[in-house]
């Protein structure tokens, strides 16, 4: 509780309890910028650039395009084959298994779709 006010007083900032990022540690306030060196002092010159930006995400390639459209072409004839195989089957475990199968190779393959469609619009 101690440490909890102390910490409160100093202004820091606490962590933040979700488990995706609570590998953060708290930071202490920013200390403040020093002291500008007076015009004609010897030293480096101040930087008076943009900040630096985020890395731009790396682009896919042509290949990977190929790849994930081939994957979700090949998806989308085993779920075509195997719904007509499926629905002429009693509705017992080995069925339900069998739909789960379907939606998974369905979600596989729409996604390998939306990364290929995503090369090629540019994203």
């Amino acid at each position: 509780m101690q440490l909890g006010r102390r910490a409160l007083a100093d202004r820091v900032t606490p962590r933040d309890g979700r488990p995706v990022t609570s590998l953060h540690p708290a930071r202490p306030p920013a200390a403040p910028p020093p002291p500008a060196p007076a015009s004609g002092a010897s030293g480096a010159p101040a930087r008076t650039g943009a900040a630096r930006r985020k890395p731009a995400r790396q682009a896919g390639t042509f290949g990977a395009c190929v790849k994930n459209a081939g994957i979700g072409g090949l998806c989308a004839w085993a779920v075509w084959g195997a719904a007509r195989h499926v629905a002429e089957m009693p509705h017992d475990g080995l069925f339900y298994a069998a739909c789960f199968g379907i939606a998974v190779f369905g979600a596989i393959g729409l996604g390998c779709l939306w990364s290929a469609a995503n090369y090629l619009r540019g994203a």
